[in-house]
């Protein structure tokens, strides 16, 4: 067991909590792509980052320890989830929490208080992984960079070349503002508990 899933198991047993598929809740467990996403994510010290879908804030400590003179934004719609957060990352002076949907939250705003373009990152479900990349097709010029895990026929039609089946509006617009590249590939055993899909991180570089 790594020790990102040995985390993961504590806190859902410390908070008596369980995955909550109709909030799309698979969390992840690899290290190796926890490694991966954090590379991709390229933080510096001073970068202001949206986290979409924060969950237990495995990934949200992280971030918070690498921008210890920027910001981290940690959006979350489940309210025990925020209540974790809370009180997990309660030591972070850098840390704003955010309970309400990710699709509504005014990314412009943050990047206004910031002065520079801002970071987005997260896990976002299938569900609203469509709405999450308009916003980021809107915001290319207050978005620097975004890296998120995605179901992997939503990764597949981002990176797909023109005349592939997997080319579409998403193949076409996103590229018009953004280097768009697959960062890794990531198997259902990554996650608990494990989705029926495959997935895979992306990387948006403005």
């Amino acid at each position: 067991m790594s020790d990102v899933g040995a985390e993961v198991r504590g806190l859902l047993g410390k908070y008596g909590l369980r995955p909550k598929h109709g909030l799309g809740q698979n969390f992840l467990v690899g290290s190796r792509v926890f490694d991966q996403i954090l590379a991709a994510i390229a933080l510096l010290p001073e970068d202001w980052v949206v986290e979409v879908g924060a969950g237990l804030g495995t990934l949200t400590k992280r971030i918070l320890t690498a921008v210890p003179d920027g910001r981290v934004v940690a959006l979350e719609r489940d309210a025990a989830m925020h209540q974790v957060l809370g009180t997990e990352l309660a030591g972070y002076a850098n840390l704003e929490l955010w309970l309400g949907d990710a699709v509504e939250f005014d990314l412009a705003a943050v990047a206004a208080r910031a002065g520079r373009p801002i970071i987005v990152a997260g896990n976002l479900p299938y569900q609203i992984s469509s709405p999450m990349l308009r916003r980021l097709e809107e915001g290319w010029r207050f978005i620097r960079r975004a890296v998120f895990m995605l179901q992997r026929e939503v990764a597949a039609r981002l990176v797909a070349a023109a005349g592939s089946d997997d080319y579409g509006s998403l193949s076409v617009m996103l590229p018009l503002h953004y280097d768009v590249r697959l960062v890794t590939r990531v198997g259902r055993t990554a996650f608990i508990p494990s989705p029926k899909v495959e997935s895979a991180v992306v990387l948006l570089e403005a």
